[in-house]
């Protein structure tokens, strides 16, 4: 069974902008390793991220837009959840999460690490997951 994960918005800009661990990540998506499950509300701020913090023109942002959707489940959560008292804003990776039955949220922000876990979903690193995906039976 193809493990099934949402990545935070900064796996998603560090596997664009720098490379490393979050774009091996990315490929791994790319390549149907594992299932990547996004919401429109995530997608929305990659793009805000991408154009505002680093200076892609709307073009570049769009043209990642597409890439990003078309390599990852789209769902569209149903309920809100307050998961993340520190840091709402969060709380949509946790939803998005929950509702497309992912194993996994993939995360650098501390908020969602110290939580850990929430309900079946395990909230881990980017080298976590990345050992994840690399041992037994997923190589």
């Amino acid at each position: 069974m193809t493990p099934r994960a949402v990545l935070d918005t900064n796996i998603w800009v560090a596997s664009i902008r720098w490379g490393g661990r979050p774009s091996r990540i990315r490929r791994l998506a790319e390549q149907g390793i594992f299932t990547s499950v996004l919401s429109l509300a995530i997608l929305a701020e990659i793009t805000r991220v991408l154009r505002e913090y680093f200076g892609f023109s709307d073009e570049e942002a769009y043209e990642w837009h597409c890439r990003i959707g078309e390599s990852s489940e789209l769902i569209t959560p149903s309920r809100f959840l307050n998961a993340v008292p520190n840091d709402p804003d969060d709380n949509k990776f946790v939803e998005c999460a929950v509702e497309g039955r992912a194993e996994y949220i993939v995360s650098r922000d501390d908020d969602l690490l110290r939580l850990g876990r929430y309900d079946t979903v395990r909230i881990v690193d980017d080298v976590e997951f990345l050992n994840i995906l690399t041992r037994p039976p997923f190589e």
